[in-house]
């Protein structure tokens, strides 16, 4: 009843003395507006790492990654039961699904489909789960599907259908729970290697189903290098909007200033990330 109170106090006082409604909005329910845009750049970016099998030696106790799996038909796939990669404990599936038999990629309008239920714990006791199941945004959208790929004349479409990350905290407590999709296809051109990879155009929407915000995100001129997951330069558009009619609320920029390192502008302040590893 308090908390009730409390935001419609907040949004009174917005309307009543014009005092910023962003910032009442960021203190009472953004406070995990970093971990929900970091953990969706987490999960985007290693979703193109594992369409061409980057960081494969990290998975070596784990059977490789399932893009190095056998090909059965138009399917590859693979099982993970508490193997270690860099101190994180992994278990789960994952599968491929080709348009094209004996899971084909190199050609024009070939695409493949990814589909997952994975658990990551953390050194820490922390755990990440991602998977592909339908689920209900908090403005009651169904979002199903998995993550896409489709090979073009000239350069890749990614598409995210439907993706949800779940955050607990050791003691299993619900921290984050977020769903992921794309309003535009991200475009990335030159290939998909982070060597040659860069993302020219393509939006996402970020739905946290806890604190109901959304994040939209618009990449422009992301440029990647070989040892690093993340971009090492280019930038993010951040639009947040909130409530059940998603209402816009503010607008911010992310900054890539180097190998898994960027720069938040937000409500006129500057905050540096460490960006670690990607997820599945």
């Amino acid at each position: 009843m308090q908390i009730y109170l409390l935001i419609f106090l907040a949004t009174m006082s917005c309307l009543v003395t014009l005092v910023s409604c962003e910032e009442k909005f960021s203190q009472l329910k953004t406070h995990n507006f970093n971990s929900t845009l970091t953990l969706s750049l987490k999960s985007i970016f290693g979703a193109l790492d594992e369409a061409v099998s980057e960081d494969a030696n990290l998975f070596g106790k784990c059977s490789g990654r399932v893009t190095d799996q056998n090909c059965v038909g138009f399917q590859k796939s693979i099982k993970y039961k508490n193997c270690e990669i860099n101190n994180v404990s992994l278990t789960g599936m994952v599968e491929l699904d080709y348009n094209q038999e004996g899971c084909q990629f190199d050609g024009t309008n070939q695409t493949v489909r990814r589909s997952l239920d994975v658990k990551q714990k953390l050194k820490n006791g922390k755990t990440i789960e991602s998977n592909s199941m339908a689920k209900t945004t908090y403005s009651g959208e169904l979002l199903m599907g998995g993550e896409r790929i489709q090979r073009m004349q000239a350069s890749w479409w990614y598409e995210n259908l439907g993706k949800e990350i779940i955050a607990r905290s050791k003691e299993g407590k619900l921290v984050l729970s977020l769903l992921l999709k794309t309003s535009d296809p991200i475009v990335i051109t030159q290939g998909l290697e982070r060597g040659a990879r860069k993302i020219q155009s393509g939006s996402w929407k970020v739905y946290n189903n806890l604190e109901k915000f959304t994040l939209k995100l618009t990449p422009k001129n992301l440029t990647f290098k070989t040892e690093c997951c993340h971009p090492v330069a280019g930038e993010i558009e951040i639009e947040l909007n909130s409530g059940q009619k998603d209402q816009f609320v503010d607008k911010s920029k992310l900054q890539y200033i180097g190998c898994a390192k960027a720069r938040l502008l937000k409500q006129g302040k500057e905050t540096e990330l460490s960006l670690k590893a990607c997820l599945l």
